[in-house]
C-alpha cells in the first residue's frame, strides 16, 4: 500500500525545466544517431561531355580523371541534363593526359540520344553516380583525412 502512495507522489511531482530540456536534447541526439547509422547517401560526379559524330553514330566524349573511371565501368546509366539514360562504353583511349598532378583519359560512351541532343560538338552536363555508402562512413572518412 505504501509503495502505491510513493509511486503516486512521484508521478505527481513536478519535473524541473532543466530535466525536461536535458531529456529533450538526449532524445534529439539519439534520433540523429539512429538516422546517421541507417541512412545511405549516393555521391555524384559532375562532368561535361561533348557529343561526337563518328560514322553516323553519336557518342559522348568524356574526359575523366583516371581514378574515376571505375565508376563508369561499374554503372550502366547516367544523367544527361537530369534525364536518366543508359550507356555502353564504346572506347577508352590509352593515351593519358596530365594537368596539375591529375591524370585524365578520354572515354567514348554509346548512348541512345534524343533528337535534340544529336548535334556534333554539343556540350552536356552529365552526372554519374559514384558510390552509395552510409553517412557514418563518409563522416569516418572525413575524420581520417583530417
Amino acid at each position: 500500500m505504501n509503495s502505491s502512495i510513493y509511486a503516486e507522489m512521484f508521478l505527481r511531482k513536478k519535473i524541473p525545466l532543466l530535466y525536461k530540456i536535458i531529456s529533450f536534447l538526449l532524445l534529439i541526439i539519439i534520433s540523429l544517431l539512429i538516422i546517421i547509422l541507417n541512412m545511405n547517401y549516393i555521391s555524384i560526379m559532375n562532368t561535361v561531355g561533348m557529343i561526337k559524330e563518328i560514322d553516323n553514330n553519336y557518342y559522348i566524349r568524356l574526359v575523366i580523371d583516371n581514378n574515376d573511371i571505375k565508376y563508369l565501368i561499374n554503372n550502366n546509366y547516367l544523367y544527361i541534363e537530369n534525364k536518366i539514360m543508359n550507356y555502353k562504353i564504346q572506347k577508352i583511349e590509352e593515351e593519358l593526359y596530365s594537368d596539375n598532378n591529375k591524370n585524365y583519359k578520354v572515354i567514348y560512351l554509346k548512348v541512345k540520344l534524343e533528337k535534340e541532343y544529336k548535334i556534333n560538338n554539343l556540350n552536356l552536363n552529365i552526372k554519374i553516380n559514384k558510390e552509395k555508402k552510409k553517412i557514418l562512413y563518409y563522416i569516418i572518412d572525413y575524420l581520417k583525412k583530417g
